[in-house]
């Protein structure tokens, strides 16, 4: 699914997959460790599975703020390389392809954000509240009823 947008990341070979697969495989060994230490009830074996833990928590931690300080970079090589697909584009290779699939998504979405707008349009022309539940109304003929609990009688 990713296999195209890796060729927009950078224009270098990437490490991206190899280091999916090399967390994965430890995830699952990881994992595997965690249930022996459960099912043998060693306590060295559970408090070394705690630290374990501990580092990818914190490795985790780390990474989300690493991303969020150097997200400028990340979208701006992204940008470069977009561009340099672009320029480039023969609509035959496999980065012309990912081009493609950019730009398909970046028309749906705005497509559904045309939609909204219209639909906010008509709602305020009419005074209508409006809710998210409003906006994506497709009857817009008639008015959306307030939600109610039945109470049982008695």
């Amino acid at each position: 699914m990713l296999g195209p947008y890796m060729l927009l990341i950078s224009s270098g070979p990437s490490n991206g997959p190899y280091v999916l697969t090399g967390t994965g495989a430890f995830i699952v060994v990881f994992g595997l460790f965690g249930c022996v230490a459960t099912c043998r009830g060693r306590p060295w074996m559970l408090k070394l599975y705690a630290v374990f833990l501990s580092l990818v928590f914190m490795t985790e931690l780390i990474a989300g703020i690493s991303g969020f300080i150097f997200r400028h970079e990340i979208k701006g090589t992204f940008l470069t390389t977009y561009s340099d697909a672009v320029m480039r584009y023969d609509g035959m290779d496999d980065r012309s392809l990912a081009v493609d699939g950019v730009q398909r998504r970046r028309d749906s979405r705005q497509l559904l954000r045309q939609f909204l707008r219209l639909q906010r349009r008509r709602h305020e022309e009419r005074d209508a509240s409006l809710s998210g539940c409003d906006l994506l109304c497709l009857e817009v003929r008639s008015k959306p009823r307030p939600f109610t609990i039945p109470v049982p009688s008695r």
